[in-house]
């Protein structure tokens, strides 16, 4: 196997979105169940503190219910602006990734070297937390950033796998 691989690749939206997204799965080690009977555990917590609310205070069953309105409302508000948020960076990341074209990606046992029209970088190995792979590309994760290099860029001789193993080996090396 040579030292060093280079590759011509450009990134399309889903690729890239897939990529990002894909961190926060071994990430959240929680099963979905399990959030589902938190969230459902707090509704019934709710309920069960405005019920003790109206037995135990003077105040109106329609003041505790407005409260409990409005505490709902508001939780629905915070997903709105979370969501509008999310939805912000995804637009600036597809914006950027139309204007900077082609990638040109030189790697080596010393990192990445990673160049399009509008930019050039070199990632050092020890910065790349996990090696993952999706159904059609490998993912570099570095804390929140993902750099993604589409299988179809890799070279004729060389499989996904064994692609994956060679960023691990020199991963494992600068950090030796």
């Amino acid at each position: 196997m040579t030292d060093t691989i280079s590759l011509r690749y450009t990134l399309d939206r889903d690729m890239l979105g897939r990529a990002m997204r894909s961190w926060a799965k071994t990430q959240n080690k929680r099963p979905r169940g399990r959030m589902l009977l938190l969230a459902l555990g707090a509704f019934v917590l709710a309920v069960a503190v405005l019920v003790a609310l109206l037995r135990l205070t003077p105040l109106e069953t329609r003041d505790l219910i407005a409260a409990l309105v409005g505490f709902y409302i508001g939780l629905l508000v915070a997903l709105w602006f979370s969501t509008a948020s999310a939805r912000k960076l995804t637009q600036m990341s597809w914006a950027q990734l139309d204007r900077q074209g082609d990638i040109r990606a030189t790697l080596d046992a010393t990192g990445a070297r990673l160049e399009t029209d509008l930019n050039q970088g070199f990632i050092d190995w020890r910065l790349i937390d996990e090696v993952s792979a999706l159904s059609d590309a490998t993912v570099m994760r570095a804390g929140g950033q993902v750099y993604t290099i589409p299988d179809a860029a890799l070279p004729a001789d060389m499989t996904p796998d064994a692609f994956r193993e060679r960023l691990r080996g020199w991963i494992e090396g600068a950090r030796a």
